[in-house]
């Protein structure tokens, strides 16, 4: 009686001890996927932040860009002018050099 008492407790135990092993088992890799989740909604996280912040500066860009624009608008109705003044100022002296080669 005694000797299988002792057995049996002692597989009890050792089926406690097994079980306890894949408790903590199961509970490491239940640690592992959610530190996996985190890592991964972290870098999401940063992902949205710059796509915020390149959302922010956009109306920025945009406002340099149409300044740039409207520089260079500028820039090239000062360059026709000047063309254009060039352009009349050849026409005009154009008669007055026949008469000279005349």
């Amino acid at each position: 009686g005694k000797v299988s008492f002792m057995s049996s407790l002692d597989s009890g135990v050792m089926i406690i001890k097994m079980k306890v092993a894949i408790l903590k088992n199961e509970l490491d890799e239940a640690n592992d996927r959610a530190n996996n989740a985190e890592s991964i909604l972290r870098d999401k996280e940063v992902t949205i932040d710059k796509v915020e912040n390149d959302l922010k500066a956009a109306p920025q860009k945009l406002s340099l860009t149409e300044d740039e624009l409207d520089k260079a608008e500028s820039s090239l109705s000062a360059l026709t002018t000047r063309a254009e003044t060039a352009q009349k100022q050849a026409e005009e002296a154009q008669p007055t050099m026949k008469v000279i080669e005349e």
